[in-house]
């Protein structure tokens, strides 16, 4: 029992500065991944578009809140042109050469790497070609992400990316992508549609089949290589990163077909965008040590009352 009703607003002061501290512990990154997540069954919708392009002007701002709105159940990869348009890179002409039209008009939309819709589309064409996506899929693959914070052999800052696929419907003739997104923002000379703010931009790709230990194709890592075993398979990519940025950044791990059919080519994919989570775990909420303070005065003003 407290013997001294006055000392209690103090004793409650001194709980409120214990739990909630000016700095919080930093997690060990060699044993715990700053992010992670696992899942698999994200619809991919790759998108042709480019700076140039005046009709995806009017539909590139509001996609991204389109997205989100619909959670974890699509991830948009924008495809950049190579031709006028900073933004573009190699990834996009590796990307479309595995669709059926590989000189696609733009604004083109591919779900899963099917389903191919061109043109001014509405917000109810692209949840039909949700819808239609998701119908397609058997099953999903199930697909985990991690991610740790480090400096490389040439100092560095690094963020690696760890991809792990764990159970899978399909393993012949299949590999794992991994795509780093970004949101980017180009000069107003360069923008030729008038649009200066593009979202999920690929600053980062790497694949590797399943069958092979060899990352067959990379674009923007500083180091890749595979660490697969007999029960899973994992690809683990380093991406060079100023880390003034590192909470911008969208990790997409797909697992597909090599060569894809006239059916949809994803059998499984998830995504990871990187939060600030160093305070979440660490501290205690704000409203317990408040709500004590609020119980323990009105305790010692009733004790006081009493005298």
């Amino acid at each position: 029992m407290i013997g001294n009703a006055s000392s209690l607003p103090t004793l409650a002061v001194a709980i409120l500065l214990i739990s909630t501290p000016a700095f919080s512990a930093q997690q060990d990154d060699s044993i715990q991944p700053n992010h992670s997540s696992q899942g698999g069954h994200t619809i991919i919708m790759e998108q042709f578009t480019a700076t140039w392009c005046d009709i995806c002007a009017t539909i590139d701002p509001w996609l991204p809140d389109w997205a989100d709105a619909r959670g974890s159940r699509i991830t948009r990869i924008a495809l950049h042109d190579t031709f006028e348009d900073p933004l573009g890179n190699p990834v996009t002409t590796h990307r479309l050469s595995r669709v059926a039209n590989s000189n696609p008009l733009a604004p083109s939309f591919w779900f899963d790497g099917d389903n191919e819709i061109v043109g001014a589309v509405s917000q109810a064409d692209l949840d039909l070609a949700l819808l239609s996506a998701e119908s397609s899929r058997n099953s999903d693959s199930i697909l985990s992400i991690s991610t740790y914070s480090g400096v490389s052999s040439d100092e560095q800052e690094t963020i690696q990316i760890e991809v792990e696929l764990s159970e899978a419907n399909y393993e012949e003739n299949s590999q794992i992508s991994v795509f780093i997104l970004r949101d980017s923002t180009i000069f107003s000379e360069q923008a030729l549609n008038g649009i200066t703010e593009h979202h999920d931009v690929i600053v980062g790709y790497a694949e590797a089949p399943l069958s092979s230990d060899v990352i067959s194709f990379n674009y923007g890592l500083h180091s890749s290589r595979i660490a697969s075993q007999q029960s899973d398979f994992k690809m683990i990519i380093t991406f060079q990163i100023d880390f003034e940025f590192q909470d911008e950044l969208t990790i997409v791990g797909v697992h597909e077909l090599i060569q894809p059919s006239d059916e949809a080519s994803i059998l499984g994919a998830t995504s990871l965008t990187l939060e600030d989570q160093s305070n979440a775990s660490s501290r205690i909420p704000l409203w317990f040590p408040l709500s004590l303070i609020l119980i323990l005065s009105a305790l010692a003003l009733r004790a006081q009352s009493r005298r």
